[in-house]
């Protein structure tokens, strides 16, 4: 299987995993069978991509404009909340904040409220990088990030504080508002 869609299968399977109700201890270990498996693996697989400089997952995908992936790095601290083991809440804040951090936050450009692909990306819109829906910036991904945030909230809010959860609610409203001028 190529590296792409490894990276896309692991995020899957965490997303999936992260669905289940959360208990307050790790919520992996209420998985079972086939399940588990799939999710320790997923996330296991995952962990061999993590930068610890940058704070983000190296990316599998040849075609994002940088090193590191923020759309599955998003979904990835999801997953790091579920498993919720040694330094798993700490990196997910970690990512949120940072993602969140690099969120396009004004108004009047077409990628207004979706967020870098890459920490590195620099911004649409300038004599460097021309603004193109889909290459210099993708749309979509303020849904798929808040879709991460809403999953992350609603199964996770104890472990992410409530200053955490405002920030990323005040970013989907951002990402909203965002889609709807789209």
């Amino acid at each position: 299987m190529r590296p792409f869609f490894r990276h896309l299968v692991a995020s899957a399977a965490v997303a999936a995993a992260a669905l289940v109700v959360a208990s307050p201890l790790s919520a992996a270990a209420t998985l079972t069978g086939h399940a588990k498996d799939l999710f320790d693996v997923s996330l296991s697989w995952q962990d061999q991509f993590w930068d610890e400089k940058a704070g983000y997952l190296i990316t599998a995908d040849l075609t994002l404009p940088g090193r590191w992936d923020t759309r599955q790095t998003a979904w990835y601290s999801v997953g790091l909340l579920y498993r919720n083991q040694d330094g798993d809440v700490a990196r997910a804040k970690r990512i949120i904040n940072q993602i969140i951090d690099m969120q396009y936050t004004e108004p009047g450009n077409a990628w207004y409220g979706t967020y870098q692909q890459s920490p590195e990306e620099p911004l649409p819109g300038t004599s460097i990088y021309a603004a193109s829906a889909y290459d210099s910036y993708d749309p979509n991904w303020r849904d798929f990030i808040s879709t991460a945030w809403i999953v992350a909230i609603e199964e996770f809010s104890g472990r992410l504080g409530g200053d955490l959860v405002d920030k990323m609610v005040a970013s989907m409203k951002v990402s909203a508002l965002g889609a709807l001028t789209r």
